[in-house]
């Protein structure tokens, strides 16, 4: 499949593919987000805008795995960017109407090699509805825009900084994206504690219906050494899994298997004393733990 158009942002690549996605696909999908799907006012673009959440709804990385549309995102990424080995870490679905804000971001750290795949579901989209995804180079100038369409996907590269933009007042439609993050692979041990890690946190998190006490210093980091960091912030209805290097007031450093025991109830957050180095308010985060266990 080759692309429509293609740009090029600050020497990092954006494709967009028209029709990439089958026809079937598309209606099963549109109806799934329609009538399906629960959704969360919990995503955030940045740190800077926290405040300013978007609704979205998480997809299990496992049911997918082997998907026509999961096994349509990794082949395209593998021939587009040949010399990256990239493997899905996140799926997710975002859904905007009128009003809402959408704020400019990106999607991984400069010198990153993630990809984020972009498929827009609708079944049709007239062009005075808005909608459109931009992309900012270096000085805050929007270079590029696409334009949402039925079964158009938008291969960008992560460091790239974009923005959606909600639907006009006169679009009757919500705008629905499907997204893909990709990631370089890493060990089969260390992706397997990171991916149970995220899946298990954010469903957690969005179980959750109240914050901790007000005045509470509730984001603390939860780093293990060959896996990576997150950020918990518990200040939030609804909680936040936050990048790694976000401020807190605490971290727990935890081997990789003490990790998975934790959120497989193996062992109990109390005996995490004898097994973790901590930093911070160790009774903060054990209660934080608790709360998402």
């Amino acid at each position: 499949m080759q692309p429509t158009r293609t740009g090029v942002i600050d020497g990092r690549r954006c494709l967009v593919f028209d029709e990439a996605l089958d026809a079937g696909d598309n209606t099963a999908l549109l109806s799934r987000l329609e009538h399906g799907a629960s959704y969360r006012k919990t995503e955030i673009a940045s740190q800077a805008t926290a405040h300013l959440r978007h609704w979205v709804h998480e997809l299990d990385l496992v049911d997918l795995k082997d998907s026509g549309i999961e096994r349509l995102t990794r082949d395209l990424v593998a021939q587009n960017f040949p010399d990256r080995k990239l493997v899905v870490t996140r799926a997710y679905v975002n859904v905007a109407t009128y009003g809402d804000a959408l704020q400019l971001h990106t999607d991984a750290p400069p010198d990153s090699s993630s990809v984020t795949a972009l498929y827009f579901i609708c079944d049709e989209w007239k062009v005075s509805w808005g909608g459109e995804l931009h992309m900012y180079d270096s000085t805050d100038d929007a270079v590029f825009a696409v334009s949402p369409r039925p079964r158009r996907l938008c291969l960008f590269e992560g460091a790239i900084r974009h923005a959606g933009s909600a639907p006009a007042r006169t679009c009757y439609k919500p705008r629905y994206t499907l997204a893909f993050k990709l990631d370089e692979a890493l060990p089969e041990r260390v992706t397997s504690a990171r991916a149970v890690f995220e899946d298990l946190v954010r469903k957690k998190l969005a179980a959750r219906t109240t914050s901790m006490p007000p005045g509470s210093r509730v984001r603390f980091r939860l780093r293990a050494p060959a896996t990576g960091a997150w950020v918990i912030d518990l200040g939030v209805i609804g909680g936040a899994i936050l990048p790694g290097e976000t401020e807190a007031a605490g971290e727990i450093v935890i081997a990789e298997q003490d990790l998975l025991d934790l959120f497989n109830k193996k062992i109990q957050a109390p005996s995490l004393r004898d097994k973790v180095q901590m930093l911070g308010s160790v009774d903060l985060i054990l209660l934080a733990l608790q709360l998402i266990l």
